[in-house]
C-alpha cells in the first residue's frame, strides 16, 4: 500500500508538493492509496491537478487529515474514498484568494475570474458532500472552520480517529485567513513567559512558533509594489506586522478603494468595463468560428485580429508598452502570469486572460458542433448527472403496487421498494490539440475552430455508439440484462413473436405490448404509452408513410398513430428490425449519465510547452447502460 504526504504548502517545488511530483507520484502507485494531509493550502490549480488525479485513481483513496486541511488542501480531501480526520484536526472552506497588481479594471477583472474558480471548488464541495452549491457557497463565503464531528456531520469527512494525534503546524498568519481558531493563532510574547516551553503543547493542540515581523524595507517594497502612498507603508511599519500582514493589508487597501461591482448596470456595458470587453471579444471570435452574424458590442471587435484582441487585453492589465511589442510577444504576454509582463504579484493562483478568451468562446463552438451530431437514441434514454466513476445501481419501479387502506387508530404498513441490480459506470474519452502561435499570429482561426468541430462530431460519434451498442448487441436483441436475457426478450413481454413490417396492425401490437407490462408485483399495469419510433434508415420512409396524418375516407382506413408518436432515425441501426419505446421519464429504458453535470464535452486549456502556441484538451466523462425492459418494444422486421 502507497501512501503519500501532503505536509506543507501546495505547489510548493522544493518540498515536492507540486502538482507535477504529486500526481507522478500517483500515478505510480497501485493498490490502496492513503493520503495523509497537514496542510494551509496553497495554489488552486495545482491543488485542483492533485484532486483530479485522485480522484481518477484506480484503486481505494483514504486520506487521513493529521492536523489541518484548509483552502486547497480542503478540495484534496474530498477525492478520498474514506476521509478520516483526527479528533482534534480541523479543516476550512472559504472563497478563493489572490495577491492582485495593477488598476481598478484589472483587480475587477481578476475578482470575476475568482468568482468563476470559487463556483468550481464549491461544486466539488457540494458533491462530496450532498450539500447544496448555495448552502456551500454560504459557508465558503463565511471562511468556515469545522472540527472533525463537524466536518462528519455535513458530509465533508466519512469518520474521526481518535487514535491519531494531532500534527503541529507551521505558522499561517502570511495566509490571509479571517476566522483561524484560537488554538491556531500565533501565541503573544506574554503566553510565551508564562509557557517557556512551547515545545510541548497542551494536549491536542498545536503550538505555533510567532512569526517575525517584517522588515521595514519588506514593508516599503510591497507597498511600493502596490503604488500605496508613503504614509500607508509607515503606518504598517508601526503596527510591526508579519510579511503575510503586511500583504494583507495592502490587499485590504486597494479593495476598500476600488468600486464594487454587484450586477451589470446599463452604464456598465460600455468596454471600460473589463468584463464586457471580454464578453465582446469572446462573442466575436465565436461569430467568426460560427458564421454567425455579429450583433452588438461583438459587431464593433469583429475585425480585430487575434494578436489585437490579445494586446487590447494586456493594455488592461497595465503591460507598458504593448503597442510597440511584437506580435509574439503579445501572445507571449497576453497567455502568461509572467512578472517580466505584469510585475510580481504574489498570487496563489493566476489565470490568463488570453486562453480563456479563446476557452469560452471555443466551449460554445464545440458544444454546437457536439449537438448538430448528436445520435436520435438519446431521445429515447434518460440523462442523469454521476459525481464519480463508480457503478451507478438504478432504482427500478417500486413493486408497491397500490396504497393500503387504513384503518381508523390504525398503523400504516410498510411498503417495500426493489432495488434494480442493472448497473453501468463512467469512462473518460479525451484527446488533445494545439494552435501554434504562427496560426495565432496569421489570424487564422481555421485552426481553433476545424480541431474543435472534428472534436465536437467525435464526441457526439462516441456517445452514439454506445448507445446504439446497447439495442444492437446479441444479434439486435440488445444488451445483456442481470437475469442472463437479452433487453428485448419473448420472456420479458417486448418482443414481437413474428417478425413484420410497420404497419398499423404491427404497431398496435407493440402499443398494446407496452399497455400490458406490469410492476414487478407482476399484478399492477404500468399502462406504458408508445411515444417514440426508432428505426434504422432501412425503415426511415416506412415510418414516415405510418407516423404522417392522411385524411381517411372511412374509419377503417384511419391510422391513429400521427400525432401520437414520434419517429427517430439512426444510422447506426442496421437491417428492417424497428422499436418503439415509451417516455423515458416515465419509464426509462436506456440511461445515460455525465460527470458532475457537464452535459457534453469540456475543453479545457494551457500554455503550450511542446508546442509554441496554446494547448487545448477535450474531455467526456460519459456512459450509458440498459436498466430496464419494460418501456420498449422489438419488432425484427420483415
Amino acid at each position: 500500500m502507497a501512501e503519500i504526504i501532503i505536509y506543507g504548502i501546495i505547489g510548493d517545488p522544493e518540498i515536492g508538493l507540486d502538482a507535477a511530483t504529486i500526481t507522478a507520484a500517483v500515478r505510480a502507485s497501485t493498490g490502496p492509496l492513503t493520503i495523509r494531509i497537514n496542510s494551509a493550502g496553497g495554489d488552486v490549480f495545482d491543488g485542483l491537478a492533485i484532486y483530479e488525479a485522485l480522484l481518477t485513481y484506480p484503486g481505494t483513496v483514504t486520506i487521513y487529515i493529521d492536523g489541518l486541511a484548509a483552502s486547497m488542501a480542503s478540495v484534496i480531501a474530498m477525492a478520498g474514498d474514506e476521509i478520516i480526520m483526527a479528533e482534534s484536526a480541523l479543516m476550512m472552506i472559504h472563497d478563493p484568494m489572490t495577491g492582485s497588481f495593477g488598476n481598478a479594471a484589472s483587480l475587477r477583472s481578476d475578482a470575476a475570474k475568482l468568482e468563476k474558480v470559487g463556483s468550481q471548488l464549491a461544486g466539488i464541495y457540494a458533491s462530496r458532500s450532498g450539500m447544496p452549491v448555495s448552502r456551500v457557497s454560504r459557508l465558503m463565503a463565511a471562511e468556515t472552520w469545522f472540527t472533525a464531528d463537524e466536518a462528519r456531520a455535513v458530509g465533508l469527512a466519512t469518520a474521526t480517529a481518535p487514535q491519531l494525534r494531532f500534527a503541529a503546524i507551521a505558522d499561517i498568519s502570511a495566509f490571509g485567513f479571517v476566522n483561524v481558531p484560537d488554538q491556531l493563532k500565533v501565541k503573544t510574547m506574554t503566553d510565551l513567559i508564562r509557557n517557556p516551553d512551547p515545545i510541548m503543547p497542551a494536549p491536542g493542540l498545536a503550538t505555533i512558533v510567532p512569526s517575525q515581523p517584517a522588515t521595514v524595507g519588506e514593508v516599503r517594497a510591497i507597498v511600493a509594489q502596490a503604488a500605496l502612498p508613503v504614509d500607508f507603508a509607515l503606518d504598517l511599519i508601526e503596527q510591526r506586522l508579519s510579511v503575510g500582514g503586511v500583504r494583507t493589508a495592502v490587499i485590504d487597501r486597494i479593495a476598500a478603494q476600488a468600486p464594487v461591482i454587484t450586477s451589470l448596470a446599463p452604464s456598465d456595458r460600455t468596454f471600460d468595463n473589463p468584463g464586457f470587453h471580454a464578453q465582446a471579444l469572446s462573442d466575436a471570435i465565436y461569430c467568426r468560428m460560427s458564421g454567425q452574424r455579429p450583433e452588438g458590442a461583438a459587431a464593433e471587435v469583429i475585425s480585430l485580429s487575434m494578436v489585437d484582441m490579445a494586446r487590447e487585453l494586456i493594455e488592461r492589465r497595465g503591460v507598458r508598452g504593448a503597442r510597440r511589442m511584437r506580435p509574439e510577444q503579445v501572445l507571449a504576454a497576453a497567455s502568461s502570469g509572467d512578472s517580466r509582463y505584469f510585475g510580481p504579484v504574489g498570487a496563489l493562483h493566476t489565470v490568463s486572460d488570453f486562453p480563456s478568451l479563446l476557452q469560452a468562446s471555443g466551449q460554445r463552438f464545440l458544444l454546437d458542433m457536439f449537438g448538430a451530431a448528436s445520435s436520435a437514441i438519446k431521445n429515447v434514454g434518460r440523462q442523469r448527472d454521476a459525481n464519480d466513476f463508480r457503478a451507478i445501481s438504478v432504482l427500478k419501479l417500486s413493486g408497491a403496487g397500490t396504497l393500503s387502506r387504513v384503518a381508523e387508530a390504525g398503523e400504516i404498513e410498510h411498503g417495500t421498494f426493489d432495488e434494480g441490480v442493472e448497473a453501468y459506470s463512467l469512462a473518460t474519452f479525451a484527446k488533445i490539440f494545439a494552435i501554434s502561435r504562427q496560426a495565432l499570429i496569421n489570424d487564422d482561426l481555421g485552426a481553433f475552430s476545424d480541431p474543435l468541430r472534428r472534436m465536437g462530431r467525435g464526441a457526439a460519434e462516441t456517445e452514439a455508439a454506445l448507445l446504439a451498442s446497447l439495442l444492437t448487441a446479441n444479434s439486435g436483441a440488445g444488451a445483456t440484462m442481470s437475469d442472463n436475457k437479452a433487453l428485448f426478450h419473448t420472456a420479458h413481454g417486448n418482443k414481437a413473436a413474428t417478425p413484420a413490417g410497420i404497419s398499423v396492425a404491427s404497431l398496435s401490437d407493440a402499443r398494446q405490448g407496452l399497455r400490458a407490462q406490469k410492476d414487478t408485483d407482476g399484478v399492477t399495469p404500468l399502462n406504458g404509452t408508445a411515444k417514440y419510433l426508432l428505426v434504422g434508415t432501412a425503415k426511415e420512409t416506412e415510418g414516415e408513410q405510418y407516423l404522417t396524418r392522411l385524411q381517411a375516407q372511412q374509419a377503417s382506413n384511419v391510422n391513429p398513430f400521427p400525432g401520437n408518436m414520434s419517429l427517430l432515425v439512426d444510422p447506426r441501426l442496421p437491417g428492417n428490425a424497428w422499436r418503439v419505446f415509451a417516455d423515458p421519464a416515465l419509464m426509462p429504458v436506456i440511461e445515460y449519465a455525465y460527470l458532475n453535470g457537464a452535459g457534453g464535452p469540456i475543453m479545457e486549456t494551457r500554455e503550450g510547452w511542446n508546442v509554441l502556441g496554446t494547448e487545448f484538451r477535450v474531455v467526456l466523462d460519459f456512459g450509458c447502460g440498459a436498466v430496464d425492459w419494460r418501456g420498449a418494444w422489438l419488432n425484427e422486421g420483415d
